[in-house]
């Protein structure tokens, strides 16, 4: 059967690693955060505002995985103020885990079969997809400091935007210098903390 559109997979990720000071605190994964997770410039600008165009059509999350790597207690749900949007959260739709300091904390967080939140989708809304919940004591451990260090990976089942099917754009936070024709990766800020995709800074990336 031919498919003008095939449904491609991928999987990619973001870095982050706390100041010690941080204790607990929350950080959400919006939906803009997957759809525009790739995305080429529309122009070539230098030194200004960028606005960038994502290359997927749409996408359907098929899972989320998270680790602390000094084995925190970590926890991950789905975004609650979906019930009228896009996301419906279910039962069980909450994950923890505690590990060690030398076994890291995992969690992963799969839609259940036939649910709304394994549906394909395609918006660039700032409202939560998930939401990765830091527990505990965070600042310091013993008699020395610990720093959390996260690492969350999306895996996604994408099609191709032809630039006419999903027109929504979404500008950088700071000047850059990018070239159309060329990918980039999306740097996230959440809480005043980035997060930085996994091969940074080995990769081309913008921040928005």
């Amino acid at each position: 059967m031919f498919r003008s559109k095939p449904a491609n997979s991928i999987t990619f990720g973001w870095q982050l690693a706390l100041p010690a000071s941080v204790t607990s605190g929350s950080f959400a994964l919006d939906f803009n955060d997957l759809m525009f997770a790739v995305a080429m410039p529309t122009t070539s600008p230098v030194a200004q505002v960028a606005t960038m165009t994502p290359i997927f059509q749409a996408v359907k999350l098929k899972s989320l995985d998270v680790w602390e790597e000094n084995g925190l207690p970590i926890s991950l749900t789905w975004g609650a103020n979906q019930s009228a949007g896009f996301y419906v959260p279910g039962p069980d739709a909450t994950v923890t885990d505690t590990g060690s300091a030398g076994i890291a904390s995992h969690v992963k967080l799969v839609p259940k079969k036939g649910s709304i939140q394994e549906n394909w989708y395609a918006s660039n809304s700032t409202q939560a997809l998930a939401i990765l919940t830091l527990n505990g004591k965070l600042g310091t451990s013993g008699s020395g400091s610990v720093t959390p260090r996260l690492l969350l990976r999306a895996h996604i089942d994408y099609v191709l935007n032809d630039a006419n099917a999903f027109t929504a754009t979404i500008t950088t936070s700071s000047v850059n210098t990018l070239f159309v024709a060329s990918i980039y990766w999306r740097c996230i800020v959440t809480s005043s903390n980035t997060w930085y995709p996994e091969g940074y800074p080995g990769i081309a990336t913008y921040l928005a």
